[in-house]
């Protein structure tokens, strides 16, 4: 799920860090699953289509982890594997 959200991104990321710095940036704000939850209900998808389709993957990827997590969070817990 995590890398179909990356591949979605419409710019080339070379790092997780790049990817969670873009989104952040796109969200306006830290990349929890309400962020996301909130800009995926008002952002024109005619106009963002692959940011949407990238933020709606990773909701997916936030079931698996507390709602209150940063995706940054997340990656941090991933890198300690």
């Amino acid at each position: 799920m995590l890398l179909v959200a990356i591949n979605e991104w419409p710019n080339p990321n070379i790092t997780l860090e790049d990817y969670e710095k873009e989104v952040s940036e796109f969200l306006g704000g830290e990349t929890t699953k309400k962020n996301i939850e909130k800009t995926l209900a008002t952002i024109d998808l005619t106009q963002f289509a692959w940011q949407g389709k990238s933020l709606s993957q990773l909701l997916q990827v936030f079931k698996f982890y507390d709602d209150n997590m940063t995706l940054k969070d997340i990656f941090g817990r991933l890198a300690k594997r």
